[in-house]
């Protein structure tokens, strides 16, 4: 998330995934609505007019819209196509499947997803088989 970055625009886009997943942990009804509402107040105007871009292209096939914005390692993109899965998937497995077949960097966009989907569905609405082929990495309870 822009940790090993250290432009305005990776710690920027790193706030912006860290707000949604704290917002999404502490439980508020609508982190993703928030997000939406609040972040001319929280982020500078390249962020907003990137996440502006994410919510006008809400009708849009993810992805068409990764590789439109650009499905390569550096933010904004990796940031784009995160909030736009996140948005259009109507469940973790969704979203997380959404950005496997696009490519580029879906490592980074899984992991931002999952935890975002996690901290928002629950736990218990990750898969068990995918958690066992983890190895051990994920805990429940």
């Amino acid at each position: 998330m822009g940790l090993l970055a250290s432009s305005t625009t990776c710690s920027d886009h790193a706030l912006v995934t860290g707000t949604l997943l704290k917002w999404a942990i502490d439980r508020e009804s609508d982190p993703v609505k928030k997000l939406s509402t609040d972040y001319p107040k929280l982020f500078s105007q390249k962020v907003k007019k990137e996440i502006e871009l994410v919510v006008e292209h809400l009708d849009k096939d993810h992805t068409d819209f990764v590789e439109r914005i650009g499905k390569a390692c550096p933010f904004p993109e990796t940031s784009q196509g995160e909030l736009h899965a996140v948005l259009e998937g109507e469940s973790f497995i969704e979203s997380v499947r959404m950005i496997i077949p696009v490519g580029g960097c879906n490592c980074s966009r899984a992991i931002q997803i999952g935890a975002i989907c996690g901290a928002l569905s629950g736990v218990e609405t990750i898969p068990q088989n995918w958690a066992l082929e983890l190895k051990g990495c994920l805990v429940y309870g």
